[in-house]
């Protein structure tokens, strides 16, 4: 089956995770000083998103859009007293939390950032969607004879099943 336009529209075609490493106390710091410190540097493969979807929490503050916007990158807020407007990211924020990170230990810094960016790779590349037919985001062509193989990501958490060459 092929894919429609509206079901690709519907799903982020490349999700992307950001982590902070700077420390931060309660109310010390404001999200836009984060913003400006950690967005260049957190965003993977050296590209910066086009668009930062946040709601209209006062933690975002009034320069928040004003600083974005100097980093080329435009803030969009969600319509007020509209809890589903962001549910595509809550989406993916709950499947990431779901099928990865409650399954797993966090040993030190580094660790999260390696289970994220594996699950990152198998989220685009390799597992199922069902907006998209049972397809992945980056779609791949698919080998019709052989014996199916069964190859572990994220220690056997999760796998991805191909017919060998």
């Amino acid at each position: 089956m092929s894919r429609s336009a509206a079901d690709a529209r519907l799903v982020p075609s490349r999700p992307t995770t950001v982590t902070s490493t700077v420390p931060v106390k309660a109310g010390a710091l404001k999200v836009s000083d984060l913003l400006s410190w950690e967005m260049p540097e957190a965003t993977p493969w050296g590209c910066r998103p086009a668009y930062l979807i946040h709601d209209r929490d006062a933690v975002y503050g009034r320069d928040f859009d004003a600083r974005a916007g100097r980093l080329r990158i435009a803030g969009v807020r969600t319509p007020p007293r509209a809890p589903k407007a962001n549910s595509i990211a809550e989406r993916l924020v709950a499947s990431i939390r779901r099928e990865c990170l409650d399954h797993v230990v966090v040993i030190n810094e580094r660790h999260p950032r390696t289970v994220l960016a594996e699950f990152v790779h198998y989220y685009n590349n390799e597992r199922p969607h069902r907006t998209l037919c049972l397809d992945s985001p980056v779609p791949h062509e698919s080998r019709g004879h052989g014996p199916v193989v069964s190859t572990p990501v994220l220690g056997g958490l999760h796998h991805v099943y191909a017919r060998a060459a």
